[in-house]
């Protein structure tokens, strides 16, 4: 949502057009393994080599508490108010689709898998952190739109989105404005928040860490401090 929102307001092609289409072919939260086998209500391109697919991924551990306040087409037991801990309870269904159903042993199994898939895949494809797009939007959507042949704005002419970008049906409470995404993105104690050393092992032991690494995702003991035991 807020990657579309800053394509809309700052990248241009060549003829004028907006750069996008607001989800790839075969549904923005499908697994990318339904590419050209699936095809989304609203999309009817059936070339999909024709389409680059811009995938933000987010921290996974501001992810995982995200799916608590909006699971989307989730579900798991474990929605307390300590939620996602004990991230080891967090055994997930997902329903793509009304009939297709995938099953995941935590959040931090749908986190790894889902990523992993688009990073394997062997056409080209871009991974955006979501916190580069935060703290770093200028250039980091520059080199979207340079990167889908587009022209960006800069400078003076690049639009900021300082209100959430998440709106209507399906989004919660609308999301975070810049201004709380900013404050709670920086913060390690918020991060942190209500993970025991228990969920730091646990996810230590099964996120993929190849994945997290290449991501600049990290995770230790100290990150802790004192809050949580």
């Amino acid at each position: 949502n807020l990657l579309e929102t800053l394509l809309l307001q700052n990248c241009k092609m060549r003829d004028g057009r907006h750069a996008h289409l607001w989800q790839v072919p075969w549904g923005k939260h499908n697994p990318v393994e339904w590419r050209g086998q699936h095809y989304a209500p609203s999309n009817k391109v059936e070339n999909v080599s024709l389409v680059l697919p811009v995938v933000m991924v987010k921290d996974p551990l501001t992810w995982m508490r995200s799916m608590c306040r909006k699971p989307y087409a989730a579900s798991f037991n474990n929605r307390g108010a300590r939620c996602p801990s004990p991230v080891e309870s967090t055994k997930t269904n997902v329903a793509w689709q009304p009939t297709e159903h995938y099953f995941y042993k935590s959040l931090i199994h749908l986190w790894s898998t889902w990523n992993r898939a688009y990073i394997d895949l062997e056409t080209p494809r871009l991974m955006i952190r979501y916190e580069d797009l935060l703290f770093n939007p200028e250039p980091t959507l520059q080199k979207i739109c340079r990167c889908a042949g587009g022209t960006p704005a800069s400078g003076a002419t690049f639009r900021q989105q300082e209100n959430s970008a998440k709106s209507g049906p399906g989004h919660g409470d609308g999301g975070s404005n810049r201004a709380k995404a900013l404050s709670t993105y920086s913060s390690m104690d918020v991060r942190m928040a209500d993970y025991s050393k228990s969920d730091v092992d646990y996810i230590q032991r099964y996120w993929d860490l190849e994945l997290a690494q290449s991501l600049h995702y990290h995770l230790d003991f100290a990150m802790l401090g004192n809050s949580t035991t």
